[in-house]
C-alpha cells in the first residue's frame, strides 16, 4: 500500500459501534441460542441491564448479526467435518473418515453422469386446433 494511503488510514480514528445494543451482543446471541424470545430478552435486560430495548430493535440486532454470520466464510470448502453430521449419513464406521475421504466422494458422485430419462408425450399441441390426448400405444 502506497505510504500517504497507509498515513491516511493511520490517522483515522476508529468507528464506535452503530448499535446501542453491540454491548449486549453475546448476551443476546447466547440468550437466543438457549431459546429466550424477544420479549424475554426485552425484560432481562431492563431487569438485569437497566437497559430499555424495543423487541424490534433486538430482533433487527439478530438479524443483522446472522447476516454477517453468513457472508463470513468460517470454514473452507475442505474443512474438517464433524463426526457428528458424518454419523448421520449412515457410513460403517465414521471415525474412520476424513476430510479428504467425503470431499473425494463428493467429488466422485459430481463426475457421476446424469440419467436422463424421456418422458413420453401425453398432449399434442397445435394453436389452429383443440388439445388432445395420444393414443398410449402412439407414444414415444
Amino acid at each position: 500500500m502506497d505510504e500517504k494511503h497507509r498515513s491516511i488510514l493511520e490517522g483515522l480514528p476508529n468507528k464506535s459501534p452503530r448499535s446501542r445494543l453491540e454491548p449486549y451482543q453475546e448476551l443476546i446471541i447466547e440468550l437466543r441460542r438457549r431459546g429466550q424470545t424477544y420479549r424475554e430478552i426485552e425484560r432481562i435486560l431492563l431487569d438485569q441491564c437497566q437497559f430499555r430495548v424495543s423487541r424490534g430493535a433486538i430482533n433487527n440486532f439478530v438479524r443483522g448479526y446472522l447476516q454477517k454470520e453468513k457472508k463470513s466464510p468460517k470454514c473452507p470448502r475442505r474443512s474438517v467435518i464433524s463426526t457428528e453430521r458424518v454419523k448421520k449419513t449412515n457410513l460403517a464406521n465414521p471415525e474412520d473418515v476424513t476430510s479428504d475421504e467425503v470431499y473425494r466422494r463428493i467429488v466422485e458422485l459430481k463426475q457421476r453422469p446424469v440419467g436422463t430419462q424421456t418422458i413420453p408425450k401425453v398432449f399434442h399441441y397445435d394453436p389452429d386446433e383443440p388439445l388432445h390426448l395420444i393414443p398410449e400405444k402412439t407414444r414415444k
